[in-house]
């Protein structure tokens, strides 16, 4: 999978505080990858896009991400 060289430290502070998602995270990362290995990640504010030719999975956290939101 293609992925900027920023991305995996972008996706640490996505997670940060959330072990558990973080490592849920890289679980659904390594399944991805080994899947569609022509796609690429892309960390946004609110989700962690995984593209190929069009976008086909998200993953995001319930608290929020980077913005530090909780959902009600």
């Amino acid at each position: 999978m293609r992925v900027p060289e920023h991305c995996t430290a972008d996706a640490g502070m996505f997670f940060d505080g959330h072990p558990a998602e973080l490592a849920l995270y890289e679980a659904l990362f390594r399944r991805m990858d080994g899947a569609f290995p022509e796609g690429t990640v892309k960390v946004q504010k609110s989700q962690i896009s995984f593209y190929g030719r069009h976008l086909f999975a998200v993953a995001f956290c319930r608290c929020g991400g980077r913005t530090g939101r909780r959902c009600a």
